[in-house]
């Protein structure tokens, strides 16, 4: 029993998905995330909660209509999302094949500067 509590105790609830972003967008979500007072690890997951309650109550997640060609400076980052949020997005990518990665950068390229620029969602 012990050696159970132990055991789950050290199991992250997080998992790491690496998204490559441009240099200026990873900058500009860092200062939406301060302007909100949260770290970027807590924006990276309430919009991915949000992109998910869209994908359940409609059917999809919104995301930017322009396609952005790498040309500038690119930034590769190691975001930490909550695993329950990761295990949906799995099923997610399997059933569309949609890699991961994706997806991901899709949800935090819209969802932070939609609804969090400003600071109106604290």
């Amino acid at each position: 029993m012990l050696l159970r509590s132990i055991i789950d105790s050290n199991v992250p609830d997080e998992s790491s998905v690496k998204v490559q972003l441009l240099y200026r967008d990873y900058m500009e979500l860092k200062d939406i995330a301060d302007d909100n007072n949260l770290t970027l690890k807590k924006l990276v997951n309430k919009s991915i909660g949000m992109a998910l309650e869209d994908i359940e109550e409609k059917g999809f997640y919104s995301r930017s209509r322009s396609v952005r060609v790498v040309t500038s400076e690119m930034k590769k980052c190691s975001l930490k999302i909550k695993n329950k949020h990761y295990e949906k997005l799995v099923k997610i990518c399997e059933y569309h094949d949609i890699r991961l990665k994706d997806i991901v950068r899709d949800i935090i390229i819209y969802y932070p500067f939609e609804f969090f620029r400003g600071g109106y969602n604290n």
